[in-house]
């Protein structure tokens, strides 16, 4: 099978859907609804961080996690401690 590499296009694609998906878990995980947006810059930031010609965006859930999941929920326990 040979697999070629994703456009810009798809790799745009799979950002958004991954991110999608980590608003939604952060919605479910808290009781006060809490919103984040991602620059465009980030978004730069994530596909170089998280794709690559040979792999695609294979290790682009690991930098979502890292860079967006981690620091999200800090803030947010964070925060629940301080207003608790």
């Amino acid at each position: 099978m040979v697999f070629h590499p994703l456009k810009r296009e798809e790799l745009d694609e799979v950002l958004d859907i991954e991110l999608r998906q980590v608003q939604k878990r952060v919605l479910d995980s808290t009781t006060r609804p809490f919103l984040f947006r991602i620059t465009s810059e980030g978004r730069e930031f994530l596909l170089e961080g998280g794709t690559d010609q040979r792999y695609g965006a294979r290790h682009l859930k690991r930098a979502i996690e890292r860079y967006v999941v981690y620091p999200i929920a800090r803030l947010l326990a964070d925060f629940t401690s301080a207003s608790g």
